[in-house]
């Protein structure tokens, strides 16, 4: 028996292989629409504020349909009041997503379903069956993608099915061969997928440890002003690891979308820089506190910095303000 029947493998249950334990286990809503602007012949995740700690993925199938959905894991989704529905519905209304979806169809209905993670090694055959695909916990980690693993693992399934068959031989043992190539073939690729998952979590550690040592040691030096420095700092360190990570393991490709807003910000970030520069040197009370004032100053370089840089931002404008306003309204 060749077990092609998915995260929910009725073969697996009877055989109480699977035991879906939150930590290993994802969860996904699914829907096919036609009609979606902007599709290539890549793979699209996005990692959106409505998904967070999750992402939502574009995958194109040709013929102008697209496969859209949202994956995260089983305990954040239990966190979560809205229904998973809900939360499709939120992305694709997104500012960042309208657009594209303007004249986007669903052509079925929604589907959800639990997706047991490559993380870990399962078992996956014993005496006559063998375990495929998603049914076999082959789905990557990190995009959530099983399709691959799935075809990779049934070809390895036939060849080990027509060496039994020439044996006569459809014990365990015979079918440990396709464990084991199953694992040679695939693991590195998961293993390496985990460690970009949790990767995420340990550069949020790094990010409050480099936060916080950069924040004390600018205050002392700089005063006020040395902390949003070090919040800044500390922010494009995270950026920059993660996305080296990703781009290291062709995980994606940079778009050219993001070329021209990136540069901006950076630009508009370094004139921040100066700024904060001239506040050091040409308003030293800020600094001494003398008079008691200091307060008053530490409110006027803190306003004075978000209103020079939203006049900076507006000439420009590499994002909406609508999509601020929607941040704070969260």
């Amino acid at each position: 028996v060749l077990a092609c029947d998915g995260s929910k493998s009725i073969v697996a249950r009877k055989l109480g292989f699977h035991t879906e334990d939150e930590k290993n286990t994802a969860i996904a809503i699914r829907c096919y629409y036609s009609g979606v602007e902007g599709l290539t012949d890549q793979i699209e995740l996005h990692f959106v504020d409505e998904v967070l700690p999750g992402y939502f993925w574009m995958f194109p199938a040709g013929k102008n349909i697209a496969n859209i959905g949202i994956g995260l894991s089983k305990k954040n989704a239990k966190k979560d009041e809205r229904k998973l529905t809900q939360i499709l519905d939120q992305v694709t209304h997104s500012d960042f997503f309208i657009n594209r979806f303007k004249n986007a169809k669903k052509i079925e209905k929604p589907k959800g379903w639990s997706l047991p993670l490559g993380r870990i090694q399962r078992p996956n055959h014993g005496n006559g069956f063998m375990l495929l695909g998603d049914a076999a916990g082959l789905i990557d980690p990190f995009t959530g993608e099983g399709i691959g693993n799935a075809m990779g693992s049934a070809k390895i399934a036939i060849e080990v099915s027509h060496l039994a068959h020439q044996k006569r031989d459809f014990s365990k043992e015979m079918f440990s061969s396709y464990d084991k190539q199953v694992w040679e073939e695939f693991g590195p690729e998961l293993k390496t997928s985990t460690k970009l998952k949790n990767l995420a979590n340990y550069i949020t550690l790094l990010n409050l440890v480099i936060n916080t040592t950069l924040s004390i040691v600018l205050f002392i030096n700089l005063g006020f002003i040395g902390i949003p420095i070090a919040t800044s700092i500390s922010a494009w360190i995270s950026v920059l690891l993660m996305n080296y990570s990703l781009y290291k393991n062709n995980y994606y490709q940079i778009s050219r979308r993001i070329i021209f807003p990136g540069t901006v910000i950076i630009i508009v970030s370094f004139i921040m820089y100066l700024y904060l520069i001239f506040l050091e040197n040409y308003l030293e009370i800020l600094f001494n506190f003398h008079q008691g004032y200091e307060i008053i100053f530490l409110l006027f370089s803190v306003l004075s910095s978000i209103l020079l840089y939203f006049i900076l931002i507006s000439f420009y404008k590499p994002f909406k303000y609508s999509e601020i306003k929607k941040i704070l309204q969260k």
